[in-house]
């Protein structure tokens, strides 16, 4: 983590480095939102990385929604539709619900 937290440490505006810096927890949601743009590969991307940082803080319901969003682009070939895809079925397949996901730390 540490080397993470190095790498990402001084602010730039490459959209991937600007998203890990989201993931991160070094810039807002905002600044992730704002790199929607215009095609709908962007904005799954997008969703996609908002909701592993949602994610990561335990916020298991703001999560799901961002990956619902990343699906909704109905974008197959893109890998960050498929990682959301991927997540959501994990969590169905554990049969319980968000809330108890997220009390019992799951990932």
């Amino acid at each position: 983590m540490e080397a993470l937290t190095q790498h990402f440490a001084a602010p730039r505006n490459a959209r991937y480095y600007l998203l890990g810096r989201v993931v991160m927890g070094l810039e807002d949601e905002a600044a992730g939102t704002a790199l929607r743009g215009t095609t709908p590969s962007q904005s799954c991307e997008v969703a996609f990385y908002l909701g592993a940082r949602a994610q990561g803080l335990g916020r298991l319901d703001e999560a799901h929604d961002w990956y619902r969003a990343a699906i909704e682009t109905s974008l197959p070939g893109e890998s960050e539709y498929r990682f959301a895809l991927a997540q959501l079925a994990i969590w169905s397949g554990q049969g319980k619900s968000l809330a108890r996901l997220a009390r019992e730390g799951s990932p």
